[in-house]
């Protein structure tokens, strides 16, 4: 490690990252630059950044083009309110280009700053919509174990990771959790000829059941486990 390395870890323990341990940070990769799928060091090496960012880097470090559409952008507009009695044109083009991505008839999108919030937002407007039903009873919201959803508070307890819900207690009371269709680490219990699959989806069933259908507002699943998968 070089001195300047050794400088620049002493420099970072004025900030805190998330999942922070004084062990598990002792000694960070401190990461000056990106090229491609490659990560480079302070001090020299050259690392295949195998998880693209956290998952957010699909098109590689260093991509010219989207660093210029960026520049075109900010020169023009670099941020406006999307609160009620405004909106601008960039959002508009890329919501009219989404309409109908996850599948027909999703036409409306909702921007957030990240998946924390964009989480935390769905919860909300779950909660708002039964409310609006006139069945304000119907708050909670399902989720799977090992799953992961964000580091706000409510997202901290949607995740079904409960060294977090430790950590972070009291728990938010409103979520459920069921075992996730893992075929590795299954969870719950196997009926005869079920699959995992199936075992999985009638433990949500069961769980709406036990709760009682007039108090569960939602369910939030990955459509592909991150945490819950390529981590355990």
């Amino acid at each position: 490690m070089t001195d300047q390395t050794k400088t620049w870890i002493e420099k970072d323990k004025k900030q805190l990252h998330p999942t922070y341990h004084p062990k598990s940070h002792a000694n960070p990769l401190v990461i000056e630059r990106g090229e491609g799928v490659w990560l480079h060091t302070t001090d020299g090496q050259k690392i295949l950044d195998g998880m693209a960012g956290l998952w957010n880097v699909n098109a590689g470090y260093g991509r010219e083009e989207i660093a210029q559409a960026a520049y075109e952008q900010m020169k023009a507009m670099s941020f406006t309110s999307n609160f009620a009695g405004m909106t601008n044109l960039p959002s508009i083009q890329l919501a009219e280009k989404l309409a109908g991505f996850a599948y027909e008839g999703l036409n409306t999108t909702h921007f957030t700053s990240g998946g924390s919030e964009a989480n935390d937002s769905a919860f909300k407007t779950a909660r708002y919509y039964w409310k609006r039903k006139g069945k304000p009873g119907k708050y909670k919201i399902i989720a799977r174990k090992g799953a992961y959803h964000g580091v706000t508070l409510a997202a901290t307890f949607a995740t079904g990771i409960e060294k977090y819900h430790t950590m972070f207690a009291p728990k938010i009371e409103g979520f459920v959790h069921i075992p996730a269709p893992n075929p590795y680490r299954y969870e719950g219990k196997l009926k005869d000829g079920e699959t995992i699959g199936q075992a999985a989806a009638r433990e949500l069933e069961e769980a709406i059941l036990r709760e009682g259908q007039d108090t569960v507002a939602a369910f939030i699943a990955e459509p592909v486990m991150g945490v819950g998968g390529v981590k355990r």
